[in-house]
């Protein structure tokens, strides 16, 4: 029995704006230059941030994998992202457009906008109290929790106008602390420095967002995950972006409330996750057509990877089938984005579902179990061969997990634990996690490919597909299904998503187990929580689910997963 791919791999697709546009040769034979030059490059980027003082060496790699980027150089973020714009013509620009989830009468009852002197004033009178009432004071660790909100009630008694000079840290210092999302059931403290990590998100915000100063940008993530951190705050608020907050459901009180937003505000630039998307391809075309979502020029996905069809849905329906859109793959490891499509500096064709090739500096590859490049189209584990800006200093108060998990099955590369493949044009496509990998009588499948090919059908909006034990084959996969509006579950549909699977995979891929549900499982930062609906399948328990969304307690997630394991036996009683 043979595999097929269910991928896109020679669909093209080119912007309307050939603007960036270069040949996919020439853009690998000047990344491969960068890549050869690493610290070089690098360095020129981090040229372009305003430093109190220069670096003494541009990486320290005396201790691996503790690496150190411009050690001896001091910054400060908050500088960056604020007091240079003061200075400028910026200090009156908007810099936070926020807007609150209450309506009245189909409209918003609060907005509000934030200038960046607002901001500035804002950040001194916290840092002020944190600094006078609290004690806080340089390198200390302190933790928020906090709505999507732009401002604190602590300042409620502080004095109208403070100022708090900016320190200037070491670029090696700590800037922030933050837990991966749980998806494996054990998260880990990242800790990221300040002038790698800073470095990077210049970069990727230029490069991968095109960021221009007239531009309304909008990140829907939530702001306590790492693409909150890097690209609602420290991101476009470094490069004087006006950039929209929501502090609540997309698709409240009506499935078009996020198309609403990017009409009312303009929104230029839309950062969201496949997740959202296939809840939109869900809800039907309908919605968006009710709203004027021509001012989007660029768009990029984050999370999981993109299924071919939820891009091709997206594409055609907000992007009009002419704007540049990508999907970016980053972790909260990695601080920032690493791979993915570039049209602010050099754009090569899209094709629907792919991750893109690696940015400037980024040395990615995909490797076999002995550590072994893969020929394009082989399976095999991502990998990153060089250090990069913005990678951790280590995991909080566990330095050696943080060498066991990334950086022991591969020596001297960094592992994050993706199985993934390039094609012929050497672009990524990230098939899914690793230990997620479904094992079948020898073959291995990507959740990913199995899921992409459930959700081109066309009455399927989204799906998790996992694997349980089989005695023949070792394992097989079984497929959670949601279904677009106006589709009902029946058998006919049952085997027909059968039939389409084992036709656009191959007979290895058959599913043993088609489960129509409601909805599934997923964290904050919008990824499927694949272990818990395996746990459903298994019987077992679902272990840490404490990086659930945000509208669930622990006590209402294990009402959820009642709900969804007696959902699941009722069809199945139905049927038998």
């Amino acid at each position: 029995m043979s595999v097929n791919w269910a991928l896109p791999f020679d669909e093209k697709i080119v912007p309307e704006n050939k603007r960036t546009l270069i040949p996919i040769e020439a853009y690998q034979k000047i990344h491969k230059s960068t890549v050869t030059n690493y610290r070089e490059f690098w360095a020129g980027v981090a040229s372009e941030l305003n430093w109190f003082k220069r670096w003494d060496r541009i990486l320290d790699d005396s201790n691996p994998p503790f690496y150190k980027w411009f050690p001896g150089g001091q910054l400060n973020a908050s500088y960056l992202c604020l007091d240079r714009h003061i200075h400028t013509w910026r200090k009156n620009k908007v810099a936070i457009i926020w807007e609150g989830e209450p309506t009245e009468n189909g409209a918003p009852t609060q907005i509000r906008k934030l200038t960046y002197q607002d901001v500035y004033r804002h950040v001194n009178r916290i840092a002020y109290v944190l600094r006078e009432k609290y004690g806080i004071r340089k390198g200390d660790t302190i933790g928020f929790y906090l709505p999507m909100i732009p401002e604190f009630p602590i300042l409620r008694e502080t004095p109208e106008t403070v100022y708090v000079e900016p320190e200037p840290v070491k670029s090696e210092d700590p800037l922030y602390i933050l837990h991966t999302s749980g998806t494996t059931g054990r998260p880990k403290g990242q800790v990221h420095d300040t002038g790698g990590y800073l470095t990077l998100l210049h970069a990727t915000m230029r490069w991968v967002f095109d960021a221009r100063d007239d531009d309304v940008y909008w990140c829907t993530a939530d702001i306590g995950w790492v693409t909150g951190h890097s690209y609602i705050v420290f991101g476009p608020l470094m490069e004087g972006m006006t950039g929209l907050m929501y502090e609540g459901a997309l698709e409240y009180p009506e499935p078009d409330r996020w198309a609403s937003i990017i009409e009312r505000h303009g929104v230029n630039i839309l950062y969201t996750s496949p997740t959202a998307i296939r809840s939109f391809m869900k809800n039907g075309e309908e919605w968006v057509k009710k709203h004027d979502t021509s001012s989007v020029r660029l768009m990029h996905s984050v999370g999981e990877p993109i299924n071919p069809e939820a891009f091709r849905w997206m594409h055609r329906h907000v992007g009009r089938d002419k704007i540049p859109f990508g999907s970016t793959w980053w972790m909260t490891e990695t601080g920032g984005i690493l791979v993915s499509h570039t049209p602010g500096l050099y754009m090569v064709p899209m094709k629907p579902g792919t991750n893109g090739l690696a940015i400037l500096g980024i040395d990615a590859d995909v490797v076999d179990d002995d550590g072994k490049g893969q020929k394009s189209l082989e399976r095999g584990y991502l990998v990153i061969r060089n250090p990069w800006p913005g990678m951790p200093l280590t995991i909080h108060n566990d330095p050696d997990r943080y060498r066991e998990v990334y950086w022991i099955k591969f020596p001297g590369s960094f592992y994050p634990g993706d199985y993934a493949v390039r094609d012929d044009d050497g672009y990524f496509w990230i098939l899914g996690r690793a230990d997620e990998v479904i094992k079948v009588a020898g073959h291995r499948l990507g959740t990913y490919e199995l899921e992409s090919a459930l959700i081109q059908h066309h009455a399927v909006a989204e799906a998790a597909a996992v694997a349980v034990p089989d005695e023949l084959k070792g394992e097989v996969p079984v497929a959670f299904v949601i279904l677009r509006a106006g589709q009902a579950p029946s058998e006919q549909l049952n085997r027909e998503l059968n039939d389409w699977v084992r036709e656009k995979v191959g007979p290895i891929a058959s599913l043993k187990q088609i489960f129509f549900v409601s909805k599934l499982p997923k964290t904050r930062s919008a990824k499927i929580m694949r272990r818990v609906v395996q746990a459903v399948v298994a019987g077992k328990p679902i272990g840490d689910v404490t990086t659930l969304e945000d509208e669930a307690s622990v006590d209402e997630v294990n009402r959820a997963f009642l709900d969804l394991k007696q959902e699941i036996e009722s069809r199945t009683a139905s049927r038998e």
